[in-house]
């Protein structure tokens, strides 16, 4: 309700590991699969949704791109730092690019061993909070078609301006989604991420990690929709019996059932094929996103319709 994550919950799930639980071993992370941290997620989201946004973003998108394409001396630079005690953003949605990420709009000019960036981000969640950037900017050219390239920055470097820290939502408040502008920020050619004009690939493998993890949370969510509402029914009595004895009740159980069985199934089946280092799974994994969050959202319908009014008290645990 107070629309943030206290500082002290970060710095104990840093202490826990778990916001370095896919970062190797050898930089101080947990060196989990892609599998296992994915079932962690979900057992958060059964919890707590703006918390299994902050350990995705973080992980999955944040620093996921320095773990795949970053040199040897950048990994060893910064993934210590994101394993033990730097949140991380992902800045690639703009004022005028969403869906198309390929329309990013921030530019760069090189100068010598710099690049000097000028543009705006936003959705970039925990930015606010983070100690590293990862950011997509078009080489600036007179035709206006430059590549892509990923550059990453930190919050104090020169001409960065965090001007809207976060943004009043409907639901996973906790979280914190950042506007951010660059006023000819210098960024040294030693923070370019693999090769110039490679941006938009890498981007585009990031997030198929974080398509996995948001239905893991969303996993997470329903189930624990399913359970609360299966409580309810064995609990509340109406018309001297209580609900779990009517059939349209129990009709809902089913299917819930069956919902989060599938939402399991094909997340699973999904972040095997990361495990596996499988190419070109794009589709795959957007596929993912749409049936978890589509099925979801019906799981907990269903909750809802069970349990009336009640469903939507605050401690009957649904929000």
């Amino acid at each position: 309700q107070d629309q943030e994550i206290p500082r002290w919950v970060i710095d104990k799930l840093f202490g826990l590991g778990v916001l370095g639980m896919t970062i190797p071993k050898e930089f101080g992370g947990l060196g989990m699969g892609i599998t296992s941290y994915n079932r962690v997620l979900e057992r958060i989201g059964h919890t707590c949704g703006s918390t299994a946004v902050l350990v995705s973003a973080h992980q999955s998108i944040g620093c996921k791109a320095v773990m795949l394409f970053g040199s040897p001396e950048q990994r060893k630079k910064w993934l210590p730092h994101l394993a033990k005690d730097w949140v991380s953003a992902f800045c690639l949605s703009e004022p005028n690019v969403g869906c198309d990420a390929g329309g990013q709009e921030t530019t760069f000019e090189k100068e010598g061993d710099y690049y000097v960036v000028h543009g705006e981000k936003k959705w970039a969640t925990s930015g606010a909070i983070s100690g590293l950037f990862t950011v997509m900017a078009r080489q600036k050219q007179p035709d206006g078609k430059g590549k892509i390239s990923a550059l990453v920055m930190h919050p104090w470097m020169d001409g960065v301006e965090i001007y809207s820290k976060n943004r009043s939502k409907m639901s996973i408040r906790g979280t914190w989604q950042a506007r951010i502008r660059f006023h000819g920020v210098r960024v040294h050619k030693s923070h370019l991420l693999g090769q110039e004009g490679r941006g938009l690939q890498m981007a585009l493998s990031c997030l198929n990690y974080g398509r996995c993890t948001l239905s893991a949370g969303m996993l997470g969510g329903a189930r624990k929709c399913m359970d609360q509402a299966t409580k309810w029914t064995q609990t509340r009595f109406q018309f001297q019996a209580p609900l779990a004895d009517k059939e349209l009740v129990r009709q809902r159980i089913a299917r819930m059932a069956a919902y989060t069985y599938a939402m399991d199934a094909v997340l699973y089946m999904t972040t095997g094929m990361l495990d596996r280092h499988d190419d070109d799974i794009q589709v795959e994994t957007a596929v993912c996103k749409v049936f978890c969050s589509e099925w979801g959202w019906r799981t907990v319908n269903d909750a809802l319709q069970i349990m009336g009014g009640e469903s939507y008290m605050t401690e009957n645990e649904i929000e």
